[in-house]
């Protein structure tokens, strides 16, 4: 028997929402984006071929045509007439912006990063995915709170190609280059690993850089990852030992295998855990070794 259950995407402004309802009305939209109270709020259709129809709260649009439904919102201006402030914060400067809807290019240039074109400019979501913004792609600040953006200098070509033996996804090589973090993914007996560059650690070993390798399962990003590699092997300054550590070769070079696991009360979190967040839960290993025996403490 066919199943009558199907799931269908939406995606408002820049996320992406997974509904069961065929047909939702305006409004219902609206609250799905958190857009509330919707009366706030105007709600607009991207069509095909360019066009955007405005969606009223009572209008019903369905999702029965191939591919993801477009929508875009804007918040309605005061009704005194005064304007709309809207702040934006890019890297670590909040700033206002001198309109509600601007350009990546004006974005860059607005806090000094000219030529613009020596730069790529990243919007951080709500649901911590992090997006790449193309120089004319159009940003509106109609969410509640304030847009997030990074930027980053784009590198000069210096003749040293990054290794890309497979295919990284999009999100994950997106927040890489956001955190301008150096990567390359490499294939060693059969397994791929993500090897992340001069990675900074924490105090207290006797490396301040190290590469660190991660191996991405075929199950990623439904099944989490695990583990942690690192090059050169890493000892503390103290001498103390550190358990739970082993060999392993990965591209001819002995990495040091750090075999720590998520428990129950950490559990990989799908759809919201990723490359990037097990890189941090790897570099909290790394403080929590001086947690456990601290420093001058025996084993």
């Amino acid at each position: 028997m066919t199943n009558i259950n199907k799931d269908y995407k939406v995606q408002i402004d820049r996320e992406v929402y997974t509904v069961q309802e065929r047909c939702l009305t305006g409004a219902q939209l609206l609250k799905l984006a958190g857009k509330e109270p919707v009366d706030q709020f105007l709600l607009f259709q991207k069509l095909k071929g360019g066009k955007v129809d405005k969606v009223e709260y009572d209008q019903t649009v369905c999702l029965d045509d191939p591919g993801i439904e477009r929508f875009t919102t804007q918040k309605k201006s005061h009704q005194d007439g005064s304007a709309v402030k809207y702040k934006i914060q890019v890297d670590r400067d909040t700033i206002d912006a001198p309109s509600r809807c601007m350009t990546g290019a004006q974005i860059l240039e607005l806090v000094g990063k000219q030529p613009y074109t020596d730069f790529q400019l990243y919007q951080k979501l709500k649901s911590n995915k992090v997006v790449k913004v193309e120089y004319e792609e159009t940003v509106c600040f109609d969410d509640p709170g304030i847009e997030r953006f990074t930027t980053q200098k784009k590198s000069h070509q210096d003749g040293e190609a990054r290794k890309r033996d497979f295919d990284l996804l999009e999100d994950d090589s997106t927040a890489l280059d956001a955190h301008q973090q150096v990567w390359d993914s490499v294939k060693d007996t059969n397994l791929n690993y993500v090897i992340l560059r001069g990675v900074k650690l924490p105090d207290g070993y006797n490396v301040e850089f190290a590469d660190v390798a991660i191996r991405i399962d075929g199950g990623y990003p439904r099944t989490q990852l695990d583990m942690a590699f690192f090059h050169p092997a890493l000892n503390r300054t103290d001498g103390r030992p550190i358990a739970a550590l082993t060999p392993l070769s990965i591209e001819g070079k002995t990495y040091q295998q750090w075999s720590r696991h998520r428990t129950e009360d950490n559990p990989w979190r799908e759809g919201i855990d990723c490359l990037v967040t097990h890189l941090g839960f790897a570099m909290q290993w790394l403080e929590d070794e001086f947690k456990k025996t601290p420093r001058g403490v025996s084993a």
